[in-house]
Parts: structure tokens; sequence; C-alpha cells
């Protein structure tokens, strides 16, 4: 979203000869081919894929939006005369980006990913319980693999 936001005032501003179209088509192939190495490595080949991508997820947060918020200090603010080159140089861009990403990925970890785990331990619960079984048998997500493998 925050690229299409960058692509669109650009092009109100400046026309769509404004574009670097070459860059914009790599930034397009990352969206996708990011998420399906990551989601190969990370989580599928792991014997325990939730697990492993409910604590990866936060990593992965940290990561793609410091890159982000970097891409985006870094290098739209250069286009814009009203930016000072010496207010936003390496020094203060880097940590700044990834201190962002950081906070975003500890959101995951608390509150917001233990609050989606809740609800998808009730969901398949409840899934459980219309299929016949009984309610003391409820199995938390993530851990349903690991009985697999005994």
């Amino acid at each position: 979203t925050v690229v299409g936001c960058i692509i669109g005032f650009s092009i109100a501003a400046k026309g769509f000869s404004s574009i670097n179209w070459d860059e914009t088509k790599n930034i397009l192939i990352s969206w996708v081919a990011a998420p399906l190495v990551t989601g190969a490595f990370a989580i599928l080949l792991s014997a325990n894929p939730f697990t492993r991508g409910y604590y990866a997820f936060s990593f992965i947060l940290f990561v793609t939006i410091g890159i982000d918020i970097f891409f985006i200090f870094n290098k739209g603010t250069k286009n814009f005369k009203h930016f000072h080159n010496d207010v936003y140089d390496t020094k203060w861009v880097v940590p700044t980006s990834f201190g962002i990403g950081a906070f975003f990925g500890l959101l995951w970890l608390w509150p917001f990913g233990p609050l989606v785990k809740k609800k998808l331990e009730a969901k398949k619960n409840a899934g459980n319980n219309s299929e016949g079984l009984a309610a003391t048998e409820k199995v938390p997500i993530g851990e349903e693999h690991d009985q697999d493998i005994e």
C-alpha cells in the first residue's frame, strides 16, 4: 500500500513519466516471490508448521517493515526539496527504520499474536466438537503434529 501511495502521489504530482516502471516491476515481483520463499523455508519444512510460522511471523514483520521504512526514508525523501539531506542520513534512517520494524514485530508477539492464536484454537475446537469429539479432547493449535511424530 505504501508503494501504491507513492506511485499515486507521484503520478498526480508529475505524471506517469515520473515513475521508474522497471523498478516498480521488481517491487511487484518481490511481493509474490518473498512470501513464497519465506513460507517454503520457514514454515512448511518444519515438523510443526503452525508454531514455527507463529514465531517466524514477528521476525518477518521486523525485517520487511524495517526495509520498507528504510527505503521510504532513504530513497523517497530525495525527490522532495523540503527534506534536508542532513536530517535523513543513514545514522538516523537505519535505527529508526528497523526500530519501527521491531515495534511491529513485538506487537505480533503481544497482543495480536496471542489473540489470533486464541481465536484459531476456538475455531478449531468448535470444529472438533461438531465432529462428536468430547470437549476434554481439545488440542491446542500447533501441537497436533507433535503427536503424529511420536
